[in-house]
């Protein structure tokens, strides 16, 4: 009776360590991996794509991390699976259509800037005043 107890103990406690759904602190650092991978796959913070569309990139990490762990939401993950949560992160690409729009927005966004950059010297060195970007530009 004692050694059956023992391991309804066991099984117990390996419910809790393993299969059991990720804490606070997990959720916190999955969290933090799952933003920083997004803004790297946006362009950074300072990328077009990420200021005008980088919900398009969280959603499709969300959807393909769900889809992959299958899982209704983030937290729903259990323990067992946070190490290969965080790999599936940090190796996490867009599709090839979604790559190819953020490559196009920050290109053509880029271009658009230093097209109008050239256009208004001009009239910038006349009036005295400067494209808040002048410094990416000396």
């Amino acid at each position: 009776h004692t050694d059956e107890r023992l391991t309804n103990v066991e099984e117990d406690i390996d419910l809790l360590k393993n299969k059991s759904e990720i804490d606070s602190t997990q959720r916190f650092q999955l969290q933090k991996a799952r933003n920083k991978r997004a803004i790297e796959v946006c362009g950074g913070k300072e990328s077009n794509f990420y200021k005008t569309k980088s919900r398009k990139v969280f959603m499709a990490l969300a959807h393909d991390f769900k889809e992959f762990f299958q899982i209704p939401r983030y937290d729903a993950l259990r323990k067992e699976d946070f190490d290969k949560a965080i790999e599936f992160i940090n190796g996490w690409y867009p599709s090839v259509l979604l790559k190819r729009e953020i490559d196009q927005v920050n290109a053509q966004t880029n271009h658009a800037h230093c097209w109008l950059h050239r256009q208004n010297s001009v009239s910038q060195k006349a009036t005295g005043r400067s494209c808040h970007r002048d410094k990416q530009y000396l």
